[in-house]
């Protein structure tokens, strides 16, 4: 028996709950939007700029580009999308909850991965070629 309950826990992370879904993708955007205005927030409170640059360094970093994408579409994947589409159907007005939920999350697996490659291919490509002489 327990080891059953140890796999139901592997298969089915979560609730298939549109709403708890849209909450875990409402959290990921709210944190990965902090992380993005958090040397900015510094530098707005003092006028140290060796910190507010370190701060910027480490925020707009490769590393943090690359990290942050990744971990914000595993907790989204775990916790909302992967849920949601292995649910099984609902009557017609959950099933739209589900789907338009699915759909953002879906969107925001898209559009994280496309600025994360964006971002990386921009930074290798001003740093072999820089916009002064």
């Amino acid at each position: 028996m327990l080891s059953s309950q140890r796999i139901a826990v592997l298969t089915c992370p979560a609730s298939s709950s549109p709403g708890k879904a849209l909450s875990v993708l409402v959290a990921v955007c709210a944190v990965l939007w902090l992380w993005t205005q958090w040397p900015d927030w510094y530098y707005s409170g003092s006028n140290d700029k060796e910190v507010y640059y370190l701060l910027s360094e480490v925020v707009y970093s490769w590393w943090a580009w690359v990290l942050l994408p990744l971990l914000s579409n595993g907790i989204l994947f775990w916790w909302s999308t992967w849920p949601l589409w292995s649910s099984p159907s609902l009557n017609a007005v959950a099933e739209l909850k589900r789907g338009v939920v699915l759909v953002l999350c879906l969107l925001f697996h898209l559009v994280s991965v496309l600025l994360a490659l964006f971002w990386i291919v921009g930074s290798i490509l001003f740093y072999f070629w820089p916009l002064s002489t």
